[in-house]
């Protein structure tokens, strides 16, 4: 399973994913504000939540700046230069991954609309206010860093951070209250202002195709949408102004982002390990001689037995109806080539019980799969002459 880990300013949350990507359990707790003690708890919480299944992978967000998995800062947290990975993997043996929170409630978000956006723009309004730039339902890796709650802004005659005067916490140390308990329509236009001076700043910049509102704050959308609309249109041109609208899962986008971030981490990792093993076979090929002379007859052969193999296993897990002419193709440009060698001198074993024929020959059927595997052994045995 996959154990999702949303680490808030004021709480964390930890969820478990089964292979469905339906949330099995999950477990809230305080965030501590020592990053030993966070990693203690979290421990324990995990293994709570998990009991005895095994995890594949764990996928943690942050509030602060990620880069290649590294924590640099956690503003809200206090905490700086922290190494999740590291503190973590001496306790679970599956692969950890590190993003920020509003980047992966951003990716949830942006997978959740009816139509997915080419550039999405989610911000999360909480303890603080965090910015996550989807392009094309990807976490847009030139943007990954941003902090747009960090923007300096124009506020009561200084300069203050956008979070500093327009976050949840902001607005529980201006008003006394939490946003649920807000209910005053001036106050609620207040603090649709302060959070227009930031869109105001971010849009014309950014020229998302469409803005998503998220976050503790978030899930009162429909108590300043009206406001924060009004005061965008006076002040800004329609053609800066995207549609602004409320997230679909307010408080649980994050942990939706983690399990995304871990199945598309995980497919990522997958395309890496074929693209190298078609490296591996055509390196060991390197400098082999043809059957008929031809460089390039062998590095056909050579890719479409390759890319038949892969081809095939994924037709296995259902995926059978496509590129099924590519895969037979494959199939028989290997073997003849593995047959012209064998033909040149070779014991002719490296073809011994390989052949398929007939149904058992259907794409997509397991033993196919194995021929192949077969097949591009001992195309690899032949060409360097060891049958």
């Amino acid at each position: 399973m996959i154990v999702a880990v949303d680490t808030g300013g004021t709480k964390t949350l930890v969820a478990a994913f089964n292979t469905d990507g339906a949330i099995v359990a999950k477990q809230k707790f305080p965030t501590p504000v020592d990053v030993q003690e966070y990693i203690t708890q979290l421990k324990l919480v995990i293994d709570e939540v998990v009991g005895d299944q095994s995890i594949t992978c764990l996928s943690i967000a942050l509030p602060g700046t990620i880069k290649n998995g590294h924590m640099l800062w956690a503003g809200n947290l206090g905490w700086h230069d922290t190494n999740m990975k590291e503190l973590l993997s001496g306790h679970y043996d599956c692969p950890i991954i590190v993003e920020n929170d509003a980047n992966l409630a951003g990716l949830a978000e942006a997978r959740a609309l009816d139509t997915l956006p080419n550039v999405c723009l989610y911000v999360t309004v909480s303890t603080g206010i965090g910015t996550g730039i989807i392009t094309k339902g990807k976490i847009d890796p030139n943007f990954s860093t941003s902090e747009g709650g960090q923007i300096i802004l124009q506020h009561d005659g200084s300069f203050a951070r956008w979070e500093t005067f327009a976050s949840g916490k902001a607005m529980l140390a201006t008003y006394g209250k939490l946003a649920s308990e807000i209910e005053d329509e001036a106050t609620w236009r207040e603090v649709s202002m302060n959070l227009a001076k930031g869109f105001m700043t971010i849009l014309p910049l950014i020229r998302p195709d469409v803005v998503v509102i998220g976050g503790g704050v978030g899930t009162h959308f429909s108590k300043f949408s009206t406001h924060l609309n009004e005061i965008m249109k006076e002040f800004m041109k329609d053609k800066y102004l995207p549609p602004m609208v409320e997230a679909a899962h307010p408080e649980e986008a994050v942990i939706y982002g983690c399990y995304y971030h871990a199945i598309d981490t995980h497919r990522h990792h997958r395309r890496l390990r074929r693209r190298s093993h078609f490296d591996h076979v055509s390196t060991r090929l390197g400098g082999l001689e043809a059957a008929d002379g031809s460089p390039h007859a062998r590095r056909r052969a050579v890719l479409a037995l390759a890319m038949a193999r892969v081809a095939v296993i994924e037709g296995a897990a259902g995926r059978v109806n496509q590129q099924s002419v590519a895969r037979r193709r494959g199939h028989h440009a290997a073997m003849a080539l593995i047959q012209a060698h064998a033909g040149r001198g070779g014991s002719g074993h490296a073809t011994e019980g390989a052949g398929v024929t007939g149904s058992r020959g259907a794409i997509g059927h397991l033993p196919l799969t194995r021929s192949l595997v077969l097949h591009e052994r001992s195309l690899l045995l032949v060409l360097e002459g060891r049958h």
